[in-house]
């Protein structure tokens, strides 16, 4: 294994970046991605979805080579291209927490499997937080999945906790399929509390995590500069995760 650091020159980025995404074609798999939450919302976006978006879709789903990235040649080849390891950095505003934190674990729900992942049954989202940021992010899926008209049918039963989101998809083959095959667990949890690794299993399918999403897991500034809690937070996405 190489030992070799990655860096990846921000500010170098910014001074080129191309926002019209002008060397990147929307795949299927990206537009299935959102003409499913379409369908799962019952209703179309507020506004349009920009092209960001679906570029965002595409990196989730493993199909960005290197020269989509809408930047000069030089930054592209200093990428470390891994579907399986991603980083995102964007504006406030640009709805980055709705494609990957809700929408993304939506459509792993429906379809039981992601172009990286496979076939999977779990799911971990940290946030900056057990009492509020995780605890806020579980309503507002639990929130979605009870409003989906498309959801009461898509699965056979569905359990919300602050913690935890339990579904269970419809046998749709002509064959029974045993739950273990049709079953979703997501959960909840702060990275700054630790404890990815307990309870690190789904108990119907024996699964691991297959998918893990940390969004906005510092809270504030302040929080940053407490070498305590940062190493929670390191040991969260660098040992754990791992």
């Amino acid at each position: 294994m190489s030992n070799e650091v990655h860096r990846f020159d921000v500010d170098a980025a910014l001074d080129c970046v191309d926002l019209r995404f002008t060397g990147y074609i929307p795949s299927n798999d990206s537009l299935e991605f959102f003409n499913l939450i379409r369908i799962f919302t019952g209703q179309d976006f507020e506004i349009d979805t920009p092209i960001w978006h679906y570029f965002l879709a595409d990196l989730l789903l493993g199909n960005i080579k290197r020269e989509q990235f809408p930047y000069s040649e030089e930054i592209s080849r200093s990428i470390t291209v891994d579907p399986s390891a991603i980083a995102i950095l964007a504006s406030r505003g640009a709805a980055k927490s709705t494609v990957t934190t809700l929408f993304y674990p939506i459509y792993a729900s429906i379809k039981g499997s992601t172009p990286v992942t496979g076939p999977l049954s779990h799911i971990l989202i940290l946030s900056d937080s057990q009492q509020g940021g995780s605890v806020s992010q579980a309503r507002i899926m639990a929130s979605a999945f009870e409003k989906s008209v498309f959801a009461q049918q898509w699965f056979e039963s569905m359990r919300f906790t602050d913690t935890e989101i339990e579904l269970v998809r419809r046998n749709q083959s002509d064959k029974e399929v045993p739950v273990e095959k049709r079953h979703m667990l997501i959960k909840f949890k702060g990275a700054s509390t630790g404890g990815i690794r307990s309870g690190s299993r789904n108990p119907v399918t024996g699964d691991r995590y297959a998918l893990i999403i940390a969004d906005d897991i510092i809270k504030n500034e302040d929080d940053s500069y407490s070498e305590a809690l940062m190493e929670k937070v390191k040991t969260a996405l660098e040992s754990d995760a791992e």
